[in-house]
């Protein structure tokens, strides 16, 4: 199932894919404009970072504070 998602400009969307190697990691796509070209076609300009090395706290979610 695909679903559309709204991006939002200056927003970060953290993803959890599949590595070939079968383990998890993450990656983050921060939207930095949305517009159109010359053309009047749609434009998405974004920085982005993966996780090379599962389990990296790099781009790992950090751990909900106990209480």
């Amino acid at each position: 199932m695909h679903d559309d998602l709204e991006l939002i400009p200056q927003n970060t969307y953290v993803l959890r894919v599949r590595g070939d190697d079968g383990q998890t990691h993450y990656g983050a796509i921060r939207v930095t404009l949305l517009g159109t070209d010359q053309a009047g076609l749609a434009l998405m300009i974004f920085d982005w970072a993966y996780q090379l090395q599962p389990g990296s706290p790099e781009l790992a979610p950090h751990p909900m504070p106990t209480r």
